[in-house]
């Protein structure tokens, strides 16, 4: 969806797409806790300092664009909350994200009992204890649900409408209310 969003936004700004997965810590820490541990999946997976000092790169200006879209998990944790000027939570049911993520990754796995047991022992714990710890729908600008991937629709935080720049969602991308 990020890929998406920021061909609509480049028509207005100079737009680049980051993604957490560009900051993974080693494995040796990603698993230190175990390899089927949900609190190693959420405290360990990142490097927050590193997606800290990219976001101070990119508002300094190093990259020359205007607009960073920056995606993927954990984003609305304490410890990052204050980089984003604009934020969306793209929701869906942990059931339908499971589905799609083993999907996804079944393509590179050696099996899909381990994957599948990974999924539920690791993953879909680490998201709910994410969602328990941080509440990231109630800190973001708006919600996109997307549990029919052929039928998001939108859910503005009227709190907060519009980030530093005025940039509201609904006039960069066409989709439903919900």
């Amino acid at each position: 969806m990020a890929k998406e969003l920021k061909i609509e936004i480049s028509q207005y700004y100079s737009t680049m797409v980051a993604s957490v997965d560009e900051f993974f810590n080693s494995r040796e820490i990603r698993y230190s806790r175990g390899l089927c541990s949900p609190e190693g999946c959420y405290e360990d997976t990142y490097n927050l300092s590193a997606i800290r000092d990219f976001t101070r790169q990119f508002k300094s200006g190093a990259f020359q664009k205007d607009i960073l879209v920056f995606e993927g998990l954990f984003l609305m944790r304490s410890e990052l909350i204050d980089l984003w000027d604009f934020s969306v939570h793209v929701a869906v049911d942990p059931d339908i994200a499971s589905t799609r993520a083993i999907f996804r990754d079944s393509k590179s796995a050696d099996s899909q009992i381990e994957l599948e047991a990974k999924h539920s022992a690791r993953y879909k714990p680490a998201q709910t204890l994410y969602m328990e710890l941080e509440d990231p729908m109630s800190k973001v600008d708006c919600i996109i649900k997307n549990n029919d991937i052929e039928s998001p629709c939108i859910i503005e935080n009227e709190a907060a409408k519009h980030n530093k720049h005025g940039l509201r969602i609904r006039d960069l991308i066409t989709t439903e209310k919900c």
